[in-house]
């Protein structure tokens, strides 16, 4: 296996799909997302990792949580640790997660305030 992390990426998006679309336009905000997966996965697992995150929200500089919390290079936020767990702590989106399929199809309702 490679070391290089895109490699890592590339080999486990073939284990699932994601509708909608990695830059599909016009996404509603409460629009449902659906993760199908090609064998039975852990829903803890997936449920603890999944992170649904505006591309606004990245690349807003202005922080209105912190102002000290710059985050408005999304390539650079990701790599940082400490400012995705910011991001996930006051800019995630929260919602609600049905399994189906036997584990293999999960949907993900977004909930906005």
């Amino acid at each position: 296996m490679s070391s290089n992390p895109q490699d890592a990426v590339s080999d486990a998006s073939s284990n699932f799909t994601i509708t909608p679309t990695d830059n599909q336009a016009g996404i509603l905000l409460d629009q449902k997302v659906q993760i199908k997966f090609v064998e039975p996965v852990d829903p803890e697992l997936v449920e603890n990792n999944f992170h649904l995150i505006s591309e606004f929200e990245f690349t807003d500089s202005n922080c209105r949580f912190e102002s000290r919390m710059d985050h408005s290079n999304m390539g650079m936020t990701m790599k940082d640790t400490l400012k995705m767990h910011h991001m996930d702590k006051y800019h995630a989106t929260g919602g609600r997660f049905v399994w189906s399929d036997g584990n293999k199809l999960c949907t993900f309702t977004p909930i906005h305030y």
